[in-house]
């Protein structure tokens, strides 16, 4: 196993221990009511029959349901949009939260990996130096102490 291999298993389980004593538990997502979709509770005007004659009065009162039918589809098509802005305003908060937790997990990972890396390549540069002063003569390989006679 390699030395890097090693640090980066020393460094998850330090940090994963340490993640585990000092912060608390993610919070549960927060239930949002949803609000059921709703149809409209207008009332909609019969077509008049174009074979009869109607009167003027028919008339005035069919484009009178008319105008009602329109300003309530109007009015509920409103409130409907109302709600959509609030809704679309809490998810994107709630998006702009979960980014910036991943943010800050993504900083701290790679503030923590500069870290690890450090240790590890300063410890690989020993191991280096270490095995090149060994065989340039530099340092003697350690010998074994011979068994007593």
């Amino acid at each position: 196993m390699k030395l890097s291999s090693i640090a980066t298993t020393v460094a998850v389980v330090f940090s994963t221990n340490a993640v585990a004593q000092s912060t608390t538990p993610a919070s549960a997502p927060v239930a949002v009511a949803t609000p059921a979709l709703t149809k409209h509770n207008c009332i909609k005007p019969e077509l008049i029959d174009g074979t009869q004659k109607n009167t003027q009065a028919r008339m005035n009162e069919f484009v009178a349901a008319v105008n009602t039918y329109k300003t309530c589809v109007g009015e509920f098509a409103q409130d409907q949009k109302k709600l959509a802005e609030q809704q679309q305003q809490v998810a994107q908060a709630t998006i702009a939260s979960a980014n910036a937790a991943i943010k800050e997990y993504n900083e701290f990972v790679e503030e923590s990996n500069k870290v690890t890396s450090e240790k590890v390549d300063t410890q690989q540069r020993r191991d280096n130096d270490n095995a090149t002063k060994s065989t340039t003569g530099s340092y003697q390989p350690y010998k074994a102490t011979p068994a007593p006679k």
